[in-house]
């Protein structure tokens, strides 16, 4: 494995404000490192701040105090556009709730992510992309379906492609499993690993992914698993899932 840093956080907090102005704190001096190519698993109860420290580690939200680098670039220096454009470029996401835009077909919706993040890259280019992800993962025959048409399972594996799109370097992945039941949970696990070389030889470069769950088996591909209780970390093992 890189032993290159793709994330250093150091003494992240963040208050949320009730309608009264009290302050709620969620997180409370989190400190994490995550390596080129290592998938960390984050436990911890619902309403633990998961994912705000998703969001927070993906740009999408800055922390009340503590230092970020992501990337080899300090969050806290970067300009809005900036993070807008590291984020499209470079960082992959995947959540729990299906994110597919209702009026585009399954294939509009990843061209249009594909687009977004690498705009340089030709149409043809970016069509192959599409279609070979879209075979590993048995949907190349619903491309042209709405998502209405698609099962739970499908979404699933549509919104996992356009986390894969343009190989970012790191992906963020806040409860993918959590709509589907322990089966289809461990079996969109194993696709993506596969496509990611993890599990068996695949198309990608591994990126380094820090993944949200409740679902142990799932957290049990990763290799660490930390817990996320009372606004800090602390490491539960490693799995040498490697």
């Amino acid at each position: 494995m890189d032993n290159q840093k793709i994330i250093e956080a150091v003494g992240l907090t963040k208050n949320f404000r009730q309608p009264n102005g009290e302050a709620v704190p969620v997180l409370l001096g989190v400190d994490l490192e995550v390596a080129a190519g290592e998938m960390v698993a984050i436990m911890g109860p619902s309403g633990s701040g998961k994912s705000t420290l998703l969001h927070i580690l993906g740009l999408m939200a800055k922390p009340d105090e503590g230092r970020l680098r992501l990337l080899g670039r300090d969050a806290a220096l970067l300009t809005e556009q900036e993070r807008d454009r590291l984020r499209r470029r470079a960082i992959g996401f995947l959540f729990q709730f299906n994110s597919l835009l209702e009026e585009l077909t399954l294939r509009e919706n990843l061209t249009l992510t594909s687009r977004v993040r690498s705009p340089e890259q030709s149409e043809r280019r970016a069509a192959l992309e599409i279609e070979r992800l879209a075979e590993a993962l048995g949907l190349t025959k619903r491309l042209g379906a709405y998502p209405r048409d698609l099962s739970v399972g499908e979404c699933c594996r549509g919104n996992l492609i356009r986390s894969l799109l343009g190989s970012p370097e790191l992906i963020f992945a806040d409860e993918p499993t959590g709509n589907l039941d322990a089966k289809n949970a461990k079996n969109l696990i194993e696709e993506f690993l596969g496509l990611l070389g993890r599990a068996h030889a695949g198309p990608l470069a591994p990126p380094a992914i820090v993944l949200a769950t409740h679902n142990g088996d799932v957290a049990s591909q990763a290799d660490r698993i930390l817990v996320l209780s009372e606004g800090r970390l602390c490491l539960k093992s490693e799995t040498n899932a490697l």
